[in-house]
């Protein structure tokens, strides 16, 4: 059994009760524009949020978005998309001032429909992750490659 801590806008380590508070006033929210087509759409979108990191701060969040969907036939459609977001320390302090970081994420995923409640769906990712404080990790690529069977019920999913 361990000893309960409290993490201090993710820099001073403390026993409870956790002292101190938080607060920023950056606007969160998201902007959104989507087009219909008869078998397409296309959407972007634009966001700010604040959300927890994996150092123990609040992280300040900026994204951008494109995502096209298309319904090649009843049973097979996919999409392609791209996500740009940037996140750094939403309250900086010494220790945490060094977090800046900017993603590039591609992906594109196909579906197909071979029964009612059944399908096949692949997918790829490519991220590009670049820190912009740390000189000895400064880039990295990933590719993610995905294949499964799903089943969609109602009202629920696998």
């Amino acid at each position: 059994v361990g000893t309960p801590f409290c993490i201090d806008n993710g820099v001073n380590i403390s026993e409870p009760p956790c002292q101190g508070t938080f607060s920023n006033d950056a606007f969160t929210g998201n902007l959104s524009l989507t087009k219909k087509a008869e078998r397409t759409s296309f959407t972007a979108s634009l966001g700010q949020s604040i959300i927890p990191s994996s150092i123990g701060a609040e992280t300040l969040r900026n994204e951008f978005r494109l995502r096209a969907n298309h319904g090649f036939t009843r049973t097979v459609r996919g999409n392609v998309g791209i996500l740009l977001f940037n996140e750094t320390i939403a309250a900086a302090t010494e220790q945490t001032s060094d977090f800046d970081r900017d993603y590039l994420s591609i992906n594109a995923n196909l579906e197909w429909r071979f029964a009612r409640n059944w399908g096949v769906r692949g997918a790829y990712r490519y991220v590009k992750i670049k820190d912009n404080r740390n000189q000895t990790f400064p880039e990295a690529d990933n590719n993610y490659f995905f294949l499964g069977v799903f089943f969609t019920g109602t009202g629920w999913q696998f």
